[in-house]
């Protein structure tokens, strides 16, 4: 089982996964937005590459 973190902004989106433990999650890189079609495509890649079970969506602090 693995988890997918995503950091989404207006211009990228930051991706990270966790361990198959769930123990740890590190960076795999970041998305460069185009439009929400494409966006979720590859998302949708990496869920079937790392077989991500779930989704975590972070949520800003400061909107500035």
């Amino acid at each position: 089982m693995r988890i997918l973190g995503l950091d989404i902004g207006e211009k990228r989106i930051g991706v990270a996964i966790s361990d198959e433990l769930c123990f740890a999650a590190h960076g795999i890189g970041v998305i460069e937005r185009k439009n929400n079609g494409e966006d979720i495509n590859k998302i949708r890649e990496i869920v079937t590459k790392y077989k991500v079970t779930k989704i975590v969506i972070g949520l800003p602090k400061n909107m500035n």
